[in-house]
């Protein structure tokens, strides 16, 4: 071991320096003794000596620094704080290390502390932000701390897949374009003294002294100016001027990024990563930049398919407010942003950059673009035009245009004129030249590089140009750039033999239509052709086709510009290369399916168990490199976008064929890989569309296509986070009679058997989205892009496809445009205010582009606006309210005046002409210009709940109690009742088509109604609570989206067939249900294979696990059962333990099924009951009147009495049954003895909610305990608190059976004693673990996992109490454990240091 080479310092840093030497001396003896801590579970391991030594290397990197500060007097002072920090940290670690070698034990946690501690220490002292997410302490990767919240450096002991991963891990690689930076590639700068007076302007806005930009000084000219557009034509030199200004600014390092777009690259073309890719270069450009977006991206995982101003707000305004002290001013590039894919009618880049233009300081944007109108918009719209300075290229004067053009012929064809006799290229010849380019630089380089073309004579093509392009009467630039190109191609096709021409146009086709870049290699791969012959073929284009000499460089055009002349017949005069894009595009729709049947495998990085997450194979950019050629990359990205856009020619769709059943899983694995699984589902829908449509392809092949997105839809969760999983948890709950399944079925390979999860056939239901808290309202853009749901004033935005939350707002009510492009959001007033808001966002970018008070209102609903987006219009605290969105102001009119009672609902008719509202037993209809009264309809005795227009006009529909009545409109005439639901309804709606009903109800169903004759259509069940909001898709009525106080979106398919709705479950389902009501408790059978439920309904259900068939129902109770449980070892008797006060216990060992033994009444309701484990006939029930009551059930006799503090919520018996531990309401724990009904203890830690479980270790121990968020563990004998683990997602009925904290679970530092079962499984994101043998088992849908949760005695089956009155049954026979290892489906178990070690 080495010691530091500096001499021991003095003063402040003497501490230091002796605390770093005794850590590394410490460190030695750990590493050689090769201590292992195994206290509590958790170990600081140190499997050779390595270990420690790579760590005391990593403490020896702070000799410069101390160095430094040991011979720099400034700022001594200001890292005093820091050097003090890092001694004592130093020296209580050392003395820890010391103090521990040669024993057995070292305190784990405090080490893992210390070590984080020790992390953030040196990275302050070193001047880095401690949250900063870099690599430190890179030697250290040996080193194993079991427990607590590990930084990047300290690895788990063992394979990643062991462990649950919450939704910030998940996210895989970080969302940017790589390619997208200036240096990425060798581009074109500006020649000495060309560009003179716009490089000079462009160094004067960025205001930075000596930048090599032209002559002028720096210091600029107008502070406020923080963005400056370069704008022109194609081929003015936009992109030159931008690399120019890059490379500049790179040399002086205060390029703080750049993002050059490519519609070429599918990746710098993307509009969602123009900011997400800037931000990060900003982090690599200031360190305290990249901790503050590190934060940003834990907090929003998903924020690389956000909108671009809420990318910009989030990942560079806010960290900007933060760090804006330590960043020094630098300049961003964003270059061509015209070929950045922006469908919005304003640029969404501009429009974020207007709404945050006044804060980007100190940094500044140089944009380039065509002047395409989107782009113009925003530029010239404010506040953007006040911060924006501009420079038109295509209106510098030509004169000058032409100077600067003919200055660049003069430096390149001086450079031909190398070893060329005479005075060339003479100044005529420049001038000539120059004059051809119009002012188009694209046309003075392809002419360059035509000239010097190999094996070509530059004199004779420069004489050929002027000659040829120079045509009299025709002198616009596009058309001299044309006959520039036409000339290229004519040069080029003498000298190509007759035989090989129509590779060339094959190959010329091909490259002008590539949807992203390709290396030589990988596009001569694709077109299955010889390297060689692609580059001889293409050898006399070399004036606009970039050919690179390495293999693994790009193949590309030169300039967009060739494209749009190729791929025109009217401006591409040569039919023998003219590109036709349908046919060509079915070529390489060929050519990429090809590729793909040859190619694609399962595992294709052979990343092994399909537990392990995608983020948990760290070398996986390594592995994609590797294992999915680049070739094969395009072609799963672009082969459907070549297959749409392309002609359906018949070799094509043999190949489709073919394809669809053999390969399909295999491509959306390497979706998942790639990042790309979004983009997926939109491509097979598109397919599914376009073979429909032309009628063109296969029935199987369409069917799979749709049953293919509706895969991806359902488990994107799970597949885009775990690729191999599209062969384990996606294909086990895909439907047993699909298509899909049918086909793929061999492929799975999951060893589990499920009972009442999986349906028959695809049902009605899409997706789930999930949300915390009710949803009360649900509004849809008119494209069906985007979802707005209200949940306790809480609005978030989701993308519909795929269920993904884009943003959230703070909200009461939300509405869409009827152009889509804004949103309204009503704000309620905060508790220091008087006044509510209304605000405005503009779609896509979502900026705010109006705020508004309004008067202050406790409760708003039915917000909706106009037609023509003047006025919004709501009801808020009964009344409603129309607000004139130009002037700013509300328009006062007397709609509420005829109502007696308070409004309820409220609706809007589609041309903006009227408005109907309803409250108890009235309706009216009202002009919305005057609010003259127009209808009033009298058809209800109760709350009118919804209203809703039809889209035509023509009806209105009213819900009251549980009926719908359909008006017409106009006339106010009943045309018939809709009758059906069972209890209040809360939400309607018509489709676009005004054909079909949707409505939605407190008894959790969504109906669809035929408003013509009024039958009912459809019967959607699924929702566990009254369903508040129901709407049908804007685009037409084949989706309806529903929201519940379940706390779910569901998204439904509406079947093109009238369904009977008797037989709608049977139809999609096999599942068993039958509670009618909710599952409220489950117990296993110990002594056998069944299950015991009891419900809401008052029934008890017993279930043969082994194929999850009820084997009787019994009508049980009046009331809810709380409790149910079976008792031990012979598992003869039931009891069942219900709010009706009633305790009944079942004898199951008679011959005519079970029956009721035993009635024990109580008091107040039974909460809890437990069997003792010692005695047959005895039991304990917990009471909501707070107490305990032992009792002998056989003679019915009450044996004890034990006392609470508060109603008693759970119980447990001690493992040798002379003790109970019992949990309250009031959030205290306690311990009793039976035999003198003595409290032994009672915790002083109260719960901060009621207790839900408790339950002894098998060794009694400790005792858990756990609430709604926290498990904590005692000391069974005196009550002492020893530990605490934070975190549930949901309620723990039984604590054995369901532990969910939020930190990873396998991370818990408790001691292996505490475990309550040697089999526990925990359901967190998701995922159901096994936690005692630290397995990821599988993903679970939403409709398959509850919080009632229950593990049989063996360990092998788990069971979910569900809201609809199922029972589903996960059995794992198939898998083997056993103490120390663990065996399932060929994962490999976590390696443990002791038998005892639980991580």
């Amino acid at each position: 071991m080495s010691s530091l080479k500096l001499p021991p310092p003095e003063g402040q840093l003497a501490a230091v320096w002796s605390a770093l030497h005794a850590l590394l001396y410490g460190s030695q003896s750990v590493s050689e003794s090769g201590l292992l801590a195994s206290n509590g579970g958790l170990s600081l391991k140190a499997e050779t000596t390595q270990d420690m030594a790579m760590l005391s290397q990593d403490v020896q990197k702070l000799e410069s620094v101390l160095e430094e500060i040991m011979h720099t007097e400034n700022g001594l002072e200001e890292r005093t704080g820091r050097i003090q920090e890092l001694s004592s940290i130093l020296v209580d670690l050392s003395n820890d290390i010391k103090n521990n070698t040669g024993h057995s034990y070292l305190n784990p946690e405090c080490v893992a502390a210390r070590i984080r501690e020790i992390i953030g220490a040196i990275k302050s002292l070193s001047g880095i932000p401690s949250s900063y997410p870099g690599a430190f302490f890179s030697g250290s990767q040996h080193l194993t701390v079991h427990g607590g919240t590990f930084m990047s450096n300290v690895h788990v002991h063992g394979d990643l897949s062991t462990r649950p991963c919450n939704r910030q891990e998940i996210q895989g690689p970080k969302p940017r374009a790589l390619k997208a930076a200036f240096d990425s590639e060798h581009r074109e700068l500006c020649c000495d003294e060309t560009r003179a007076g716009a490089l000079s302007d462009i160094a004067r806005w960025i205001g930075v002294d000596g930048l090599d930009l032209g002559t002028s000084k720096g210091d600029s000219d107008s502070p406020q100016e923080s963005i400056y557009w370069v704008n022109g034509p194609a081929g003015t030199g936009k992109t030159t001027i931008a690399a120019t200004v890059a490379h500049a600014c790179s040399n002086r390092s205060i390029l703080g990024a750049s993002f050059f777009c490519s519609r070429g690259d599918a990746e710098c073309s993307d509009s969602t990563l123009v900011f997400t890719t800037i931000a990060d270069q900003l982090g690599q450009f200031n360190p305290d930049f990249a901790a503050e977006v590190f934060s940003v991206r834990l907090a929003n995982p998903d924020i690389g398919h956000s909108f671009s101003e809420y990318q910009l707000r989030k990942l560079i305004v806010e960290p900007l407010r933060l760090v804006r002290h330590s960043l020094q001013p630098c300049v961003i590039i964003i270059d061509a942003l015209d070929e950045c894919k922006d469908p919005a009618p304003t640029s969404t880049i501009l429009t974020a950059l207007s709404t945050h233009a006044a804060e980007l300081a100190p940094l500044k944007f140089l944009v380039t673009s065509r002047p395409e109108v989107h782009i113009t918009r925003a530029i010239t719209s404010e506040p953007l035009n006040t911060f924006t300075r501009r420079l038109h290229l295509h209106e510098v004067e030509l004169g000058v245009v032409r100077r600067d053009i003919e200055h660049y012929l003069e430096i390149k064809l001086s450079q031909m004129a190398r070893g060329q006799s005479g005075d060339w290229p003479s100044a005529e010849e420049v001038r000539a030249l120059a004059n051809l380019s119009s002012g188009l630089f694209i046309f003075a380089s392809t002419a360059v590089k035509f000239i010097d073309l190999p094996d070509f004579d530059p004199k004779t093509q420069l004489t050929w140009l002027i000659q040829n392009v120079d045509v009299p009467g025709e002198g616009s630039p596009t058309h001299r750039l044309d006959r520039l190109y036409t000339e290229v191609l004519s040069s080029a096709l003498p000298n190509v033999p007759q035989r090989i021409r129509p590779h060339l146009r094959y190959i010329l086709g091909s490259l002008v239509l590539l949807r992203g870049p390709l290396s030589l290699l990988a596009f001569s791969r694709l077109l299955d052709l010889d390297i060689d012959h692609i580059r001889r073929t293409l050898l006399r284009l070399q004036s606009v086709i970039l050919i690179p000499t390495d293999l693994g460089k790009p193949i590309r055009l030169l300039h967009p510009s060739f494209f749009d002349f190729i791929s025109s017949p009217t401006r591409c005069s040569i039919q023998e290369l003219s590109v036709d894009v349908p046919y060509q595009n079915a070529v390489l729709a060929e050519r990429c399916l090809t590729v793909l049947i040859r190619h694609l495998h399962r595992d294709m990085c052979r990343i092994g168990g399909a537990s392990r997450l995608n983020c948990e194979v760290l070398d996986l950019p390594d592995r994609i490199g590797e294992c999915i050629p680049l070739e094969v990359q395009y072609a799963c990205r672009h082969w459907v976008s070549h297959i749409v856009h392309g002609s359906q020619v018949g070799s094509l769709l043999r190949l489709l064929d073919e394809f669809v059943p053999r390969c399909l899983l295999y491509w959306i694995e390497v979706c998942s890989l790639l990042g790309d699984l979004r983009h997926a589902v939109i491509s097979v829908s598109q397919l599914h569309h376009v073979l429909i449509q032309h009628q063109v392809a296969s029935n199987p092949t369409i069917v799979l296509l749709k049953e293919a997105e509706r895969f991806i839809r359902a488990f994107f969760p799970v597949i885009s986070t775990s690729a191999l999983q599209v062969y384990h948890s996606a294909l086990l709950f895909t439907p047993t009679e699909s298509t899909l399944r049918n086909v793929y079925g061999t492929q799975m390979d999951l060893a589990v058997r499920t009972h009442n999860a999986v349906d028959r056939f695809w049902r009605p239901c899409l997706q789930i989205i999930s949300l915390r808290g009710h949803v009360k309202n649900l509004s849809v853009s008119p494209d069906g892009n985007l979802i707005a749901s209200v949940s306790e004033q809480v609005i978030n935005l989701w993308d519909a496809l795929t269920g993904t939350k884009l943003m959230t707002l703070v909200g009461q009510c939300a509405a869409f445009s009827h152009d889509g492009s804004k949103l309204c959001v009503y704000v309620e007033v905060q508790e220091n205010d008087d006044t509510d808001y209304l605000q405005i966002y503009d779609i896509p970018d979502w900026s705010e582009v109006y705020r508004e008070p309004c008067e202050r209102s406790i409760t708003v609903h039915s917000l909706a606006w106009f037609p023509d987006g003047s006025k919004v219009i709501f009801c808020a605290d009964g009344r409603i309210r129309i607000w004139d969105l130009v002037n700013s102001r509300q328009v006062l009119l007397p709609l509420p005046e005829l109502h007696s009672e308070k409004v309820l609902s409220m609706a809007f008719s589609r041309d903006g002409a009227r408005i109907v509202s309803g409250s108890h037993g009235q309706i009216h209809i009202w002009d919305a210009n005057n609010g003259a009264l127009v209808e009033n309809l009298h058809g209800h005795s109760d709350w009118v709940t919804a209203l809703g227009f039809s889209h035509d006009g023509s009806l209105l529909a009213s819900a009251s109690d549980k009926t719908i009545q359909l008006w017409k409109a106009h006339g106010g005439t009943k045309i018939r009742k809709l009758r059906g639901h069972t209890d209040s309804i809360t939400s309607l709606a018509f489709s676009p088509d005004s054909k079909q009903v949707v409505s939605g109800s407190d008894d959790q169903m969504v109906y669809i109604w035929d408003s013509a004759s009024g039958g009912q259509l459809h019967k959607f069940r699924g929702h566990l609570n009254g369903v508040y909001s129901v709407v049908f898709s804007p685009v037409d009525h084949s989706q309806v989206f529903s929201g519940s106080a379940d706390g779910m979106i569901r998204i439904w398919a509406v079947p093109p067939e009238r369904t009977q709705p008797a037989s709608l479950w049977s139809r999609w389902s096999n599942k068993r249900r039958d509670h009618t009501g909710r599952v409220l408790s489950l117990a296993f059978c110990a002594a056998g294979p069944n299950i015991v439920s009891g419900s809401d309904d008052g029934t008890m259900c017993i279930w043969d696990t082994s194929t999850g068939d009820v084997l009787q129902t019994i009508q049980a109770h009046s009331d809810w059962i709380w409790a149910v449980a079976f008792s031990h070892n012979s598992g003869r008797y039931i009891v069942s333990a219900s709010r009706d006060t009633m305790l009944h216990v079942w004898d199951t060992s008679s011959g005519a099924g079970t029956t009721k033994f035993k009635t024990l009444v109580h008091p107040r309701s039974v909460s809890c009951v437990a069997f003792s484990p010692t005695k047959e006939n005895s039991l304990a029930t917990g009471c909501w009147d707070s107490v305990i009551r032992i009792w002998d059930f056989v003679d019915g006799t009450q044996l004890q009495t034990l006392r609470h503090s508060s109603p008693v919520i759970s119980i447990a018996y001690s493992p040798d049954g002379l003790q109970i531990a019992s949990g309250s309401s009031d959030g205290k724990t306690q311990i009793c003895n039976i035999s003198d009904g003595w409290i032994l203890w009672q915790g002083r830690d109260r719960h901060d909610s009621l207790v839900r479980a408790v339950a002894f270790s098998p060794s009694g121990t400790r005792v858990i305990s756990g609430d709604e968020s926290t498990l904590r563990i005692w000391d069974a004998g005196g009550g002492i608190l020893l530990d605490e683990i934070e975190g549930h997602s949901m309620s723990v009925p039984s604590v054995a059976g369901c532990i969910n904290p939020r930190q990873s679970p396998f991370d818990i530092h408790i001691d292996s004693s505490v475990l309550l079962t040697t089999h526990a499984f925990i359901v967190q994101d998701e995922w159901l673990y096994c936690f005692s043998h630290k397995k990821r088992i599988c993903w679970v849908p939403r409709d398959c996992r509850s919080s009632r949760l229950c593990v049989s005695a063996d360990g092998n089956r788990v069971a979910f109490g569900m809201g609809d009155g199922r029972v589903v049954i996960f059995d794992f026979r198939g898998f083997e454990c056993h103490s120390g290892s663990c065996d399932w489906s060929g994962q490999r178990p976590l390696p443990t240091s002791h038998e005892d070690d639980i991580v």
